[in-house]
């Protein structure tokens, strides 16, 4: 009510998934929301995961925001495609349906790529930390994930997101529905 009567059109935050489901049960409860009688925006950063919000709220939650998360499963870029494959392929009987394996899935081929070209510099039994951070994470430039990121992956001394832009995606009709991709600012320095 604070927002409504403080004339309020957008509210971001970041909480987790279990908190922004019973937010925006309220504030449709409320009549507040881009689709309702008072017109406001409410968007959360990862990990309040759209995808996984979609599955829960369907369209109650239209107009939900959410920055920084990853495609949903139907979505038609490379990545997903390869992602679905191989579950269907190695665990058929159980898909991993949480957007996190995306997360996991570009774990793993940052940690590969890193450990790739570490190797190129250093035999595997001289492999150090240190070698397959110098030689491997910071050498990492434009890895291609298939759209499973936001941009292609790049790393080094003082970069260490990995991306440059973020992702911003909104529930529509009950569907993520990919808003666009925006520059990351790089406000805290490492």
């Amino acid at each position: 009510m604070w927002l409504k009567e403080n004339k309020v059109d957008l509210a971001l935050g970041i909480m987790v998934n279990p908190g922004s489901q019973p937010t925006v049960k309220e504030m449709v409860r409320l009549g507040m929301g881009p689709y309702q009688a008072y017109k406001m925006t409410f968007a959360c950063g990862t990990p309040s995961h759209l995808p996984v919000f979609a599955r829960a709220m369907g369209k109650l939650g239209d107009g939900f925001v959410v920055a920084g998360g990853f495609p949903d499963w139907d979505d038609s870029c490379p990545g997903i495609k390869l992602e679905n494959e191989l579950q269907k392929k190695y665990h058929p009987q159980k898909f991993a349906s949480h957007t996190q394996y995306n997360g996991g899935f570009l774990e793993a081929m940052t940690q590969v790529e890193a450990i790739r070209l570490a190797l190129q510099k250093a035999a595997f039994d001289k492999l150090t930390p240190r070698e397959v951070l110098e030689n491997g994470f910071y050498q990492i430039k434009n890895l291609d994930t298939g759209g499973i990121s936001s941009t292609p992956l790049t790393y080094g001394p003082g970069k260490i997101e990995g991306v440059d832009a973020v992702r911003v995606d909104q529930l529509q009709n009950g569907k993520v529905v990919k808003l666009g991709v925006w520059p990351c600012r790089h406000l805290y320095k490492h």
